[in-house]
């Protein structure tokens, strides 16, 4: 590969995935034009839609300075022949002056037999380039061949015959072209113009992609990824905007190459370099945020190029190496990058918050990870950093409000900040703690915060520091269900309110405590939560039923909007969050004012409870969601190792953004600490949907590894993460020990019992946890120095306790029936404690609890034996994943029990066919995720084997019933259906969705028993 293309490559790796949009056409009239002609590949395509697809002349402006203008004329379904026929030639014959150039690239078209496209090579194709070259001579202006750009073309074999696309592709690249690419070089060469192999340079660059990297170039969309394209495309020929900037890349240097003298129409790369001063002008009339942000970049650049940055309020017309201008940008918290003529980075923005993302991906281009200071991720210090001239990135939040709710704090964050990093009274997190928390939401471009609200941490708004805080890294305050009106209930009530929590019987203590927070806070950014629950998280006080509950919210929400108003804020953003009880208060027919925001939740576990409907989507005030990737509370606690699946999380935030829900996203993410990668992932997707739908689970999981650990390590701990988030998706590791907690039966529930599981499935499991602890030591090793303690975080520690915490209950399981040694379950034990030891170095003294709650799973087990045998393995006779099957399904990243879990729409079918000899009477198991319905319907599906059918299958929950837990701590609702096969050798299984959509995780054949 040549360095040309290695150089694109090395930039492809810092900003594959920008979102490139072309500026508007110029309108100045320039001394000097680049005219392009040719086809679809270099056309100009809309930009005012979300189709994607891009021209690579289309991009050419974005790589040439103001002193050249670019005329495309290159147009969808040309060859040389139509493109004269239709007059498009003598178009652009009119407008050549002497001293323009003519870029001339066609073959796709030419190549195809259609009558009114298809020209010969050595006769009609020649002819035609020939005609445009000698045209445009006369015209004074200089033609420049091109031959076309490679198509994405990965045969299963090499000597298959060409097709636009395959069922199995293969590795090696091949050329469609033929004669069509080599006709442009032989004419150049006889008419003694310059040529620049197109064919030759994009063949590189695709070849050494790979047949999977390259689908990013071109139109490849998997179905369901986008909603202009919901059944996906596959498309090899024509370009996504980064493909077709890499092109355009390419086209310019080769020009450049070709022809010397047109370097002086190419813009200059950026480079800074080590112990520079670089210069950044911010206009006078900004908020807070936006000075924080430079601040925190120019910190990073002392990091990375020890470069000192110097602030100056100047305009952009001064000798500046960073320039940010305010309210450029149409949409809120948007903002672009650019590089001007003179090689100036311009940050053009719509707001002071845009301008703040803008300057902040400017750390990311260094290298400085969102998680330097939080996950110790260190970047490395550097002689020179480029940034390419055609770099362009155009961005605005897919969600309005983004941000997280620190939760369950007792055992981490709250007295790891007291007690280490604040140094404040018991209780206290302080504005240090918060500072950090607020940088860390800053560079995730996130901006709400629900502040943790346990009754052992002084309130926020209590603690001195914390609102100035908010202002000056313009953070949105809000609050969770049970704190309405900016109240920390559970921590407020005992100190500054009146008499009981009780809004029957002390309404208006209970609204003067409202209203004196509310004047307080006035001035200030608050997403004010509105409704009201207990003085923590239960149902409220006094009343009774949700006929009373209705009525008193009722009461309760006009009087909020009396408070507001009487300080001016009734426009301020509101949410009412219908979380667990009042859900069914809201479904009872709760009057929920238009323009407050409706924030849904999921069950605790991942599954969201309600989507809104047409009616809900078409409010004002929009749509919200609160998640969880941590929880404190029944079937079980999962609050330490931060386990909780991608896969899950990405499958059900997209379905939500697709069901309307994108005016405000919430995380409860605990402590922080260890859910990094969820907390990066969710943060992303309310940033840009677009972005991580093109990318998938896998890919960006591999793109946050190799930031964080470079490329050879981060590509090889990928499969590492993918089987931890696996394992723990079977079973988390705070599940194993069989316990519940918050049961009646509590003597039952804290007794560790076996889980079903037999002997062989024990040593499997124990044996893949083996497996990736292995290789997490093997990995390690290759670790540089300054990344070790980023390592031990975001890998060893989660993956390696997770092995030690199901060593522990496995071999205790095994001992337990006589098969295994205590021993091995004690020594896990003590490797955790070993492991959390390490992990509270002195940054980070008392932020990692390995028993929080001091529940019984986390003890050395005793030493008990039992009668009882070991449960059999379940004989299953075939085995499916869902993806398995076929039919019109959704295809998932990272989910399911052996990660191959498909979603099914209403009337769609998954089929299962297969030959073989099977029994005529079976059981047949479907497992599903335990997903909520979308609607107000049930969770069903309908099952047909071999013609017969086996009726409706109804596995909806409610509340907290008991299949509803057994479900969420398998993550799996299995039904079991008597079936009867024919006695024929060919078999079809067919489940039927009645549901907006059910996701089928696997289907097992059981021999049916007497």
């Amino acid at each position: 590969m040549s360095k040309r293309v290695l150089s694109i490559m090395c930039w492809l790796a810092v900003s594959f995935l920008t979102c490139v949009r072309t500026f508007a056409d110029t309108t100045q009239t320039d001394t000097v034009t680049v005219f392009t002609i040719g086809d679809s590949t270099m056309a100009n395509k809309p930009t005012n839609s979300d189709k994607q697809e891009r021209g690579w002349g289309q991009m050419l402006p974005l790589h040439l300075t103001g002193n050249i203008k670019v005329d495309n004329h290159a147009a969808n379904g040309r060859s040389t022949k139509s493109f004269i026929s239709e007059g498009r030639w003598d178009k652009v014959l009119t407008l050549i002056k002497p001293g323009d150039y003519l870029i001339i690239q066609f073959g796709h078209n030419d190549e195809k037999a259609e009558g009114k496209l298809h020209t010969v090579p050595g006769k009609s194709f020649d002819d035609n380039l020939k005609r445009f070259i000698r045209e445009a001579k006369k015209k004074g202006a200089q033609p420049i061949l091109m031959n076309s750009i490679v198509r994405r073309n990965y045969p299963p074999t090499p000597d298959t015959p060409f097709n636009y696309t395959y069922a199995n592709e293969g590795n090696v690249l091949m050329d469609t072209h033929g004669e069509y690419a080599v006709v442009p070089r032989k004419i150049a060469q006889k008419e003694k113009i310059p040529f620049v192999d197109m064919t030759s340079l994009s063949y590189d660059l695709v070849s050494g992609l790979g047949n999977e990297r390259s689908k990013d170039l071109y139109m490849w969309i998997p179905k369901g990824k986008y909603d202009f394209c919901p059944n996906g495309k596959t498309d090899n020929t024509h370009l996504r905007p980064e493909g077709a900037n890499l092109m355009a890349a390419l086209a310019v240097r080769g020009l450049c190459e070709a022809m010397p003298e047109f370097s002086k129409y190419v813009k200059p790369d950026v480079k800074w370099s080590k112990d520079d001063v670089i210069s950044i002008s911010l206009p006078s009339d900004v908020r807070p945020v936006l000075n924080t942000a430079t601040e925190i970049f120019g910190e990073d650049l002392k990091r990375v190029l020890n470069v000192s940055a110097k602030i100056l309020p100047v305009s952009c017309d001064a000798d500046v190496q960073v320039c940010i201008a305010p309210k450029k940008i149409k949409n809120a918290q948007g903002f672009s990058i650019r590089i001007s003529d003179e090689g100036k980075v311009l940050i053009d923005a719509h707001d002071s918050h845009g301008a703040a993302y803008g300057i902040l991906e400017l750390s990311r281009l260094l290298g400085v990870s969102p998680w330097e200071w939080w996950a110790d991720c260190n970047p490395d210090a550097k002689n020179e950093v480029v940034i390419p001239a055609y770099y362009y990135v155009n961005k605005a939040p897919s969600v309005a409000y983004r941000g997280i709710f620190i939760n369950d704090e007792d055992w981490g964050l709250m007295p790891w900040s007291y007690k280490n990093f604040d140094k404040q009274e018991k209780g206290v997190i302080g504005s240090k703690t918060t500072a950090k928390i607020f940088e860390l939401l800053l560079r995730l471009r996130a901006n709400t915060y629900w502040p943790p609200m346990h009754e052992c941490s002084v309130p926020f708004f209590l603690t001195s520091g914390n609102r100035e805080m908010a202002e000056k890294y313009g953070i949105y305050i809000g609050g969770s269900h049970c704190e309405p009106m900016a109240s920390s209930t559970a921590g407020e009530w005992p100190r500054r309110g009146v008499g009981k929590y009780d809004y029957m019987a002390n309404s208006e203590n209970v609204k003067s405590f409202w209203n004196s927070r509310i004047k307080e806070v006035a001035r200030q950014e608050i997403i004010y939560t509105l409704g009201m629950r207990g003085v923590h998280d239960g149902a409220m006080q006094g009343a009774k039923g949700i006929g009373q509950q209705k009525e008193v919210l009722n009461k309760v929400l006009s009087d909020q909007r009396v408070v507001l108003a009487s300080h001016n804020l009734i426009n301020a953003p509101q949410v009412f969050i219908p979380y667990k009880e009042v859900l069914d208060i809201y479904n009872s027919g709760l009057n929920v004012p238009e323009d407050v925001t409706l924030m849904w939740c999921d069950d605790n576990y991942g599954y969201i409870r309600h989507f809104p409907d047409s009616v809900e989507r078409a409010r004002k005030g929009g749509n919200g969601i609160y998640y969880h990737v941590s929880y404190w509370g029944r079937p079980h606690d999962y609050l330490w190792l931060g386990t909780f699946s991608p896969g899950l999380l990405y499958q059900q935030m997209s379905e939500a953004y697709n069901r309307g829900i994108k005016k405000m996203w919430v995380l409860n993410v605990g402590d922080i600490k260890p859910a990094e990668y969820q907390i990066e992932l969710f943060m992303d997707m309310a940033w840009d949907m677009d972005d991580v739908r093109h990318l998938g689970v896998e890919r960006h999981a591999e793109n946050f590894l190799k930031r964080e650990f470079g490329e050879t390590v981060g590509k090889a701990i990928l499969p590492v993460m993918k089987e931890h988030y696996r394992l723990a998706f079977v079973r988390k590791p705070e599940f194993m020990g069989n316990t519940r907690t918050e049961e009646k039966d509590r003597v039952y529930y804290n007794t560790i019992r076996d889980l079903s599981w037999s002997e062989e499935e024990i040593k499997t499991r124990l044996n893949s946890y083996h497996a990736i602890s292995d290789s997490v030591e093997k990995y390690g090793s290759l670790v540089s120095e300054n990344k070790h303690a980023a390592f031990f975080q975001l890998v060893k520690y989660p993956v390696q306790a997770a092995d030690q915490m199901n060593r522990k209950f496995l071999y205790g399981q095994l001992a337990r029936h006589g098969k295994a040694d205590w021993q091995l379950s004690h020594a896990a034990y003590d490797s955790i404690q070993a492991l959390t030891t390490r992990y509270n170095t002195p940054k980070w003294s008392g932020i990692m609890d390995c028993h929080p709650r001091k529940l019984p799973v986390f003890n050395i087990l005793a030493e008990d034996t039992v009668n009882t045998t070991l449960e059999k393995k379940e004989s299953f006779i075939r085995k499916f994943n869902g993806n398995e099957g076929f039919g019109y399904t959704k295809n998932y990243e990272w989910l399911g029990h052996e990660n191959g879990a498909v979603g099914i729409e209403k009337g769609d079918t998954l089929t299962y066919s297969f030959d073989g000899n099977m029994p005529m009477s079976a059981i047949l198991h479907i497992g599903l995720l335990p997903t909520h319905s979308a609607s107000q319907e049930k969770q069903s599906f309908q099952v047909i084997v071999d013609g017969n059918d086996y009726g409706i299958v109804d596995f909806s929950t409610y509340g907290r019933s008991e299949e509803w837990k057994e479900n969420v701590l398998r993550n799996q609702a299995v039904t079991k259906i008597k079936v009867k096969f024919s006695p024929e050798n060919w078999h079809n299984i067919k489940i039927i969705s009645l549901s907006d959509l059910i996701i089928v995780d696997q289907a097992l054949i059981e021999v049916e028993t007497d």
